[in-house]
């Protein structure tokens, strides 16, 4: 009657090589395939029989002293045995083994513990950027929507809460967002914020973000359900994108009498467009519930009613305004409820920080001059120029 084939043997005595001691899984398959074998879990120790050399070892792969420590050459009874021998006082020693060693060999009912999980090294949630970007602000009011900054809501999603890494973007920028940027885009221009750091990738572009963090968090969705809304969405966003932002930022920097007269003109023709493109029925872009566009938008409309009249009231003059609540209410009803809308929002209220970015756009806007603005191409390199030759460089080349 054939014997029957332990699950598990146990090796235990061995003084020279300890790592032989233990317990030793039956593996699936066999040696050869001519018989079992049995390894000890997460090591490269084995008990086998190796027909080459006629004989059942107890044998360690790789080893740099040898290989087999004992070994039993096969007997009469032993040729078509898938056990090993045992008693174990029926093995031989080999040179790695001291003279007078021996060892137990024999079936065991002990399961090998498996050895203890370790956590995975919890991956970033990251959002890189600053206080005062808009296009950062945009990512925080999705995140808050979303509740992405509440631990408890994210503890029951079993994800971190969103942490901040700050971005110096007037000095040298951190090497790790450099690096994070460059694997997200290949495009060649300078890095810049936001970058969302998650689970081992990188994500940039403000929109991209927040479109990201509504897939991987489909919980309280930020995009309208169905395609048409989806659609009338985009149109909007490319309105605000294309039109309003780009004369917020003319009008920041209209440095001359004739640039505020253009600025005044483009920005009534924005908001134009945007009155126009938004949807009867609000209060919000997409109607009654906030959306990705309000994310998108809120950080700019936010900016166009604060700001303008801090740094450019030639500009509300040439409108005829007192500010541009008034300017709005007065003209362009649909997209003065919209701001108001946002204006009031937790999230968009939360996530502005009023002085810090007046204090930024005060190093940033250019200075009211009254006459034609001396010619920035030429100050710029002049200005660098000078800062090459202190470093002992060659000037720069060129005509302004």
């Amino acid at each position: 009657m054939a014997a029957t084939v332990p699950s598990r043997l146990e090796v235990s005595g061995i003084t020279s090589e300890p790592g032989l001691n233990g317990v030793y899984e039956l593996c699936p398959g066999r040696f050869q395939k001519r018989r079992c074998q049995w390894m000890k879990p997460g090591s490269r120790c084995y008990v086998r029989h190796y027909a080459a050399r006629g004989r059942w070892e107890l044998y360690v792969s790789h080893h740099p002293a040898g290989t087999t420590f004992f070994y039993k050459p096969d007997g009469a009874s032993d040729l078509e045995s898938d056990v090993p021998p045992l008693p174990s006082s029926e093995w031989l020693r080999t040179e790695y083994v001291e003279e007078d060693e021996t060892f137990a060999l024999k079936p065991s009912d002990e399961r090998t513990a498996p050895p203890p999980a370790v956590a995975p090294a919890p991956q970033p949630f990251r959002l890189w950027g600053n206080k005062t970007c808009p296009y950062v602000q945009a990512v925080l009011i999705a995140a808050k929507e979303k509740g992405l900054d509440d631990e408890a809501l994210q503890g029951a999603r079993g994800a971190p809460v969103l942490e901040a890494a700050e971005v110096d973007v007037f000095g040298d920028k951190d090497a790790r967002f450099v690096a994070l940027y460059r694997t997200a885009y290949a495009g060649n221009r300078r890095p810049t914020i936001p970058l969302l750091e998650h689970g081992g990738v990188a994500v940039v572009e403000s929109e991209v973000i927040v479109h990201y963090l509504d897939d991987a968090f489909p919980d309280a969705p930020l995009r309208p359900a169905t395609p048409i809304a989806r659609a009338r969405a985009a149109l909007l966003l490319k309105v605000m994108s294309e039109e309003l932002c780009p004369v917020l930022h003319q009008a920041m920097n209209a440095a001359t009498p004739d640039a505020v007269v253009r600025t005044a003109g483009a920005l009534r023709a924005a908001c134009d467009a945007a009155e126009r493109q938004l949807p009867a029925a609000g209060p919000f872009a997409c109607g009654e519930a906030f959306s990705h566009v309000d994310c998108l938008a809120a950080p700019h409309l936010q900016r166009l009613t604060s700001l303008v009249g801090v740094f450019r009231p030639e500009v509300l003059a040439h409108l005829r305004a007192a500010d541009m609540h008034t300017f709005l209410n007065t003209h362009f009803p649909r997209l003065a409820a919209w701001t108001g809308a946002l204006l009031c929002r937790p999230s968009v209220a939360a996530t502005y920080h009023h002085e810090a970015v007046v204090a930024v756009k005060r190093r940033a806007v250019a200075a009211w001059q009254g006459e034609p603005m001396v010619d920035t191409r030429a100050a710029a390199r002049n200005a660098l120029t000078a800062l090459l030759q202190s470093r002992h460089a060659d000037p720069v080349q060129g005509t302004s």
